[in-house]
């Protein structure tokens, strides 16, 4: 059921008192990643990405049967879904009834959900998203005090404030934008796509509606995409000004240097998320 995409770690492996460690799951669509960190040091230890079919309970339940240590007694754990929809509410308007109606009208069904509220303070906003409830009840299960993100709250954490930042970053077959301007979020969306014609259709159209001229704008790439496949050469045709290498705040292992750069700065970026 799960296939094994990426994989770093130090050679000595992890500690047994990991009491001193945070641990990090990530749960997307089709993938699901774990890393474990030296909080103090920053030092990555693990970090492992893996392809599953089926639903994320299941892949959870098989990742811990691969990996038992991951049941350990951390001194932090933190689950970021990307999954959910996710929707951003301003402070003034985010009292639990309203949240509930907006979420409802952005995703359905709320009856089988719990809904999740993370404050953002620097965006005099929340965010609300909801979480399976069989899910929930699975991670409280199997790892208590686990804190609960979703993943476009967490960036919105360490987005920086630019006059305009843009940043691309793909999941396998999602592309995640987001665009601020000013420090104020202009956008913060999720796309599917097939092709690299696909993704870039997407880009140009949001480029369009913002009324941004793509030629004069930095824009930040991360994630699974390598400078030389041909979503790469196919966003270069088009995107002249593209960042693929930002400093990296964590120290990965040295098996790290066998994938792009791409791949470690949305880890790095995820983990300074939550760290």
């Amino acid at each position: 059921m799960l296939q094994s995409s990426i994989h770093i770690s130090e050679e000595q492996g992890i500690p047994v008192n990991t009491s001193e460690l945070t641990l990090v799951l990530l749960l997307g669509n089709g993938y699901l990643s774990y890393s474990i960190v030296d909080s103090s040091t920053k030092k990555v230890l693990v970090w492992s990405v893996y392809n599953y079919s089926g639903n994320g309970i299941d892949a959870i339940r098989a990742l811990l049967e691969m990996h038992p240590e991951l049941k350990g007694d951390f001194g932090k754990r933190c689950f970021i879904t990307d999954t959910a929809s996710c929707v951003l509410i301003p402070e003034s308007l985010s009292d639990d009834a309203l949240s509930h109606q907006v979420l409802q009208h952005s995703v359905g069904d709320l009856q089988n959900a719990t809904i999740v509220k993370q404050e953002l303070p620097e965006k005099a906003a929340v965010s609300c998203f909801a979480v399976p409830k069989a899910l929930e009840d699975y991670l409280h299960a199997s790892f208590p005090g686990m804190d609960v993100k979703h993943l476009h709250a967490a960036w919105l954490h360490t987005m920086p404030t630019a006059a305009l930042d843009i940043r691309l970053c793909f999941l396998f077959q999602q592309m995640h934008a987001c665009i601020q301007k000013d420090g104020q979020l202009l956008l913060m969306q999720q796309y599917a796509f097939e092709t690299p014609d696909d993704a870039l259709y997407s880009i140009l159209n949001v480029a369009d509606q913002l009324r941004i001229d793509l030629k004069d704008c930095p824009i930040v790439l991360e994630g699974m995409i390598d400078q030389q496949s041909a979503l790469s050469v196919k966003l270069q045709q088009y995107l002249p000004q593209i960042i693929w290498n930002e400093p990296s705040s964590h120290q990965f292992p040295a098996s790290a240097e066998q994938y792009p750069a791409t791949f470690l700065a949305f880890q790095d970026r995820l983990l300074s998320c939550v760290l």
